[in-house]
């Protein structure tokens, strides 16, 4: 059971933790209602004159080093 004095304590606690709770709920809504703070920016094409070097990472041998089966070639 708690005291008068430890009661207030208490409710004031709650107060606060609900005041909070509601502060944080008004920011996400505000956020939610403007989508376009939070949308990333889609990619920019770069520009054609930029010049262009391909790299092709091939390895040594076309066979697995365990078992001797081909390796196959996904991308």
């Amino acid at each position: 059971m708690l005291s008068g004095e430890q009661h207030s304590l208490f409710e004031e606690a709650v107060e606060i933790d609900f005041a909070s709770i509601e502060q944080e709920l008004e920011r996400q809504a505000r956020t939610k209602a403007c989508p376009q703070a939070r949308r990333p920016l889609p990619p920019r094409a770069l520009p054609p004159e930029l010049p262009h070097i391909e790299h092709r990472h091939e390895p040594d041998s076309c066979a697995r080093r365990q078992c001797g089966a081909d390796l196959v070639k996904i991308g």
